[in-house]
């Protein structure tokens, strides 16, 4: 297994092992417990979604469905349900997908943001919902598929109405049907820790400059600041961890908790969600529980403001889980406010 503590890089391919566990300190003075016998809390198991971003849509993977999220800003002119030409080919990739899936029901979804009012999004959704049906009926070739068709209008938001971002998030045609079957392929060897440096240092694999500020950053944004990549390192089960060093050499102090997460409300607030590993077209971003909406990586907003507010001549560490198909090597690392680390192994 993977394990991970808020305020450290992720221990990857952990093997489980036999032996009998050590007594353990329980209390500032020294008393020990044996972990057989001391009652804990019990666990919480939460299904992992794993977002894949390009320009014309987002696909969520729970595990067990794919969920695409066409964007209707792309698919559709302003207030209309006729698919632009850009559509098609988004649409040829969702209908080899469901092509390549076992499932025989395909559930496609309309949706809008709070502009306007129901009798204007509710059917307006429906025709837009009903325009992919017509198109993947044509270019999907497997045959017994039931589609189900329905438009929510705004009625059910995944981001946030409050700024441009959500809305143009909630503007969506989403088209679920059951996940493919992945090509079988042997596990893969555990992964070798890197070596820290015998300064004591985590190795740096890239470097990147200061780059565009996050939007709400802007005049509030280091310019003498730079981006190391410490580990782009995936496990025997394709999750992987990405750690990423921030050191600032600016006046202007760099505030990581701000910088770090995504505002239109898909994530949870506080959290390292708006890193994202690029490759070609593709924009992997990272792993977060379906319950939560939390990314697997630090919480910041439990952080104190001495450790994420990063003056002259500081440093901070952060890191987040991903899942990347096997045929992804090298890849662009993207980190909010910095210009993108290239061509980094995924060791």
């Amino acid at each position: 297994m993977d394990v991970m503590f808020p305020s450290a890089p992720p221990f990857l391919d952990v093997q489980l092992g036999s032996a009998p566990p050590d007594h353990v300190v329980v209390d500032e003075n020294g008393g020990k417990a044996d972990p057989n016998t001391v009652k804990g809390g019990e666990p919480q198991v939460f299904p992992l979604t794993v977002q894949v971003d390009d320009e014309t849509k987002a696909q969520d993977d729970d595990g067990n469905d794919l969920r695409v999220r066409l964007s209707t800003d792309v698919l559709f002119a302003l207030n209309k349900a006729d698919l632009t030409a850009k559509a098609e080919a988004a649409l040829k990739d969702v209908a080899a997908k469901i092509d390549q899936s076992a499932g025989t029901t395909v559930k496609i979804d309309g949706h809008t943001d709070n502009s306007g009012n129901d009798a204007i999004n509710d059917p307006l959704s429906e025709r837009r919902a009903q325009a992919v049906k017509a198109a993947l009926e044509r270019l999907v070739t497997r045959e017994g598929i039931n589609y189900q068709v329905q438009g929510h209008g705004s009625k059910d938001p995944i981001a946030t109405n409050e700024n441009e971002e959500g809305r143009r998030v909630n503007r969506r045609v989403t088209v679920l049907f059951p996940k493919p079957e992945p090509p079988s392929a042997p596990p893969a060897p555990p992964a070798a820790a890197p070596t820290p440096a015998a300064d004591g240092k985590l190795p740096v694999l890239g470097t990147a400059p200061s780059g565009d500020p996050p939007d709400v950053l802007k005049g509030e944004w280091p310019a003498q600041a730079e981006v190391r990549i410490n580990e782009v390192r995936r496990d025997r089960n394709g999750f992987v961890s990405l750690v990423w060093t921030l050191r600032n050499n600016d006046d202007q102090p760099l505030n990581a908790w701000t910088s770090s997460h995504d505002y239109s409300g898909v994530y949870a607030e506080a959290s390292t969600s708006q890193a994202a590993i690029v490759s070609g077209s593709l924009r992997y971003r990272a792993v977060r529980d379906s319950v939560n909406k939390v990314t697997l990586g630090p919480y910041l907003l439990v952080t104190p403001m001495d450790d994420y507010m990063v003056e002259k001549g500081e440093e901070y560490t952060l890191w987040a889980m991903f899942k990347l198909p096997p045929e992804v090597k090298t890849a662009n690392v993207h980190i909010p406010g910095f210009q993108p680390v290239q061509n980094i192994k995924v060791g």
